[in-house]
Parts: structure tokens; C-alpha cells; sequence
């Protein structure tokens, strides 16, 4: 897996140049990963050619 954990940082951006025409904030992995933590949930995170998933785990009660 070639992603980097910065991904997960607040107001992180992929690099415009590399990116295709798409813009955000840089917000919504970070909230994600703050949500992971609070529902004791799992991230993965599926990298292809074609583009990446982020599959969210998120158990049905405390382990």
C-alpha cells in the first residue's frame, strides 16, 4: 500500500498537479479517523490503478 498516514491529518491535500479537477478541504479522512476511534472501528484501505476505497469497520457492540 502506497498511502501515506498523512492522508488521515486535518487540511491535507493530494497534490493538485497529480490530482484530477477535484477540490476539498482536506477534512473528511480526519473526521473519519476521529469517528474510527470513538466506535472502536477499523479502517481499510484498498489501492488499485483504477482509484482507492476506504472501507469503514464498525462493530455492532464492544469487544
Amino acid at each position: 500500500m502506497n498511502i501515506s498516514n498523512r492522508i488521515f491529518e486535518p487540511f491535507y491535500t493530494v497534490d493538485k498537479n497529480k490530482s484530477k479537477k477535484l477540490s476539498g478541504t482536506g477534512l473528511g479522512l480526519s473526521l473519519v479517523k476521529k469517528m474510527r476511534v470513538k466506535q472502536d472501528a477499523t479502517i481499510d484501505v484498498l489501492d488499485s490503478e483504477k482509484g482507492t476505497v476506504f472501507q469503514v469497520n464498525i462493530p455492532l457492540a464492544s469487544p
